[in-house]
């Protein structure tokens, strides 16, 4: 498992956890600011065709600290 403790201060900024196997195909968990302030986010991008920072999948607001963990079955 992974701690971390951030709040972005300005827009682009972010913190979290990538999968990365290149520019071009990465997912992404962790703290980013939204619209109306932080949030956590999951974003994946899945080639050249789809925006630099990827397609957003979920995201919430971030009101206080929290402890989160990624994990993947081990029989998938």
């Amino acid at each position: 498992s992974t701690r971390m403790r951030y709040l972005p201060s300005r827009p682009g900024d972010a913190a979290g956890l990538v999968a990365y196997q290149s520019d071009e195909f990465y997912h992404f968990f962790g703290v980013t600011l939204g619209d109306e302030g932080p949030v956590l986010r999951v974003a994946r991008r899945e080639g050249p065709l789809q925006p630099t920072e990827g397609r957003v999948l979920a995201e919430r607001p971030l009101a206080a600290p929290i402890d989160a963990e990624l994990g993947a079955p081990l029989n998938a």
